[in-house]
């Protein structure tokens, strides 16, 4: 689900943005952003092509569970 960014201020170091603003920025990037967390788990991929299609159920699942056994 994606949250309304109108009331959703994101402070960083180099100043703050919407959560709309955020998911523009990362998503008109011209590259492929993933971000797993420390404890393996994928949070987060930006809309736009990919080297490897990511389908949106990977988002919250354990990153060694994207890639079967050969």
């Amino acid at each position: 689900t994606k949250p309304s960014g109108d009331n959703n201020a994101i402070g960083l170091i180099g100043g703050t943005l919407t959560v709309d603003q955020l998911d523009a920025m990362l998503n008109t990037m011209p590259m492929e952003v993933t971000f797993v967390d420390h404890e393996d788990i994928n949070r987060y991929f930006n809309d736009g092509e990919k080297v490897f299609k990511r389908p949106t159920t990977a988002i919250g699942r354990d990153v060694y569970s994207c890639h079967p056994p050969k």
